[in-house]
């Protein structure tokens, strides 16, 4: 199973609501503890990545991996939305997780040499 390299983000967990309340009158609440272990959705916040280009001036994904915008592409398109692959969670150790939705890398900055803006890329935990 393929590994998220991209080391230079900072990550928000989302815990999912349980659900199994069930109002039972004068106001009172029961809580039942779920039948399944919940999904966690982790959104990983990224500052900045960057195009690197050949000096022929194609895209070179292999410079800097762990910063370089197209090799994040590749590997997204390699998974897609339905391909688990490990992700290195600073707090839980190594998940599997998928790609909750496709992710929407911006373009270059002008005048930037290939840096990007800050985007995101949400990833949910598969729970067996």
């Amino acid at each position: 199973m393929a590994r998220f390299i991209y080391k230079h983000h900072t990550e928000a967990t989302q815990y999912p609501d349980p659900g199994g309340r069930t109002k039972m009158g004068r106001g009172w609440v029961h809580a039942v503890a779920p039948a399944y272990p919940g999904q966690r959705t982790f959104e990983l916040n990224f500052p900045a990545m960057k195009w690197f280009l050949t000096p022929e001036g194609v895209l070179d994904r292999d410079t800097k991996p762990e910063v370089n915008l197209g090799h994040l592409e590749q590997f997204y398109l390699d998974h897609q939305l339905h391909v688990p692959f490990i992700y290195p969670h600073p707090r839980f150790g190594d998940l599997n997780v998928l790609f909750k939705s496709p992710p929407n890398f911006p373009p270059a900055v002008i005048g930037g040499s290939g840096v990007v803006q800050g985007f995101r890329v949400e990833l949910v935990e598969l729970v067996y």
